[in-house]
């Protein structure tokens, strides 16, 4: 599983260089397209063929469908890893992406997420509060595991030593099966986290 977030540069030749832990998860082949919110996302090559084989599911009469999977096939490049470590990204995706010298490399699970550096730290992904409201709105939506899934992404996003968050307890499942708004929110309470990464 890829996770962490690592600060690397782009050298003037566009050259990328992955972090050690990341190289060992993707292998030396990666897939690199236009990501959502103004990022890229680089797939190992096994991650990518699951990927493009849902996309290859989607009905072509809709015109959203056609739509992503125009978005995210037609952007993708196949790349090498070289010995170093390094990755070569084209310069439409580095446009794309607004890339400069400073580039943020998250891990997300099946895929690692590229971002400019100062569009990383101004999204609601690099804000401290984003849990909180993630779960709230999760929360509206009536979604159990959802709520769940959020919660648990929450425990990973405190990257601070000993840092205090608070952020929204689950409650139980009948909390979150509720139609009632009002009801849910007399028992939304927090905890306060206290983690060290």
């Amino acid at each position: 599983m890829l996770i962490g977030e690592y600060l690397h540069t782009l050298d003037s030749k566009k050259r990328l260089s992955l972090p050690a832990k990341f190289r060992k998860e993707v292998g030396r082949k990666v897939v690199i397209t236009r990501g959502l919110d103004s990022c890229l996302f680089m797939y190992p090559q096994k991650a990518w063929e699951k990927i493009a084989a849902k996309l290859a599911t989607l009905p072509v009469g809709q015109a959203d469908t056609r739509g992503m999977s125009r978005f995210i096939l037609s952007g993708a490049i196949e790349a090498e890893v070289d010995g170093a470590g390094r990755i070569l990204l084209p310069e439409y995706l580095k446009e794309f992406a607004g890339l400069k010298s400073r580039v943020v490399l998250a891990g997300v699970s099946d895929r690692v997420e590229i971002w400019n550096e100062k569009t990383w730290r101004s999204t609601s992904t690099g804000s401290k509060r984003a849990p909180t409201k993630w779960l709230k709105r999760s929360a509206r939506w009536g979604s159990f595991d959802i709520c769940q899934k959020l919660f648990t992404q929450c425990l990973f996003v405190v990257r601070s030593t000993h840092l205090e968050r608070r952020v929204p307890r689950l409650a139980s499942r009948h909390w979150f099966e509720s139609t009632s708004a009002s009801c849910r929110k007399r028992h939304l309470s927090c905890l306060t986290l206290k983690r060290a990464m």
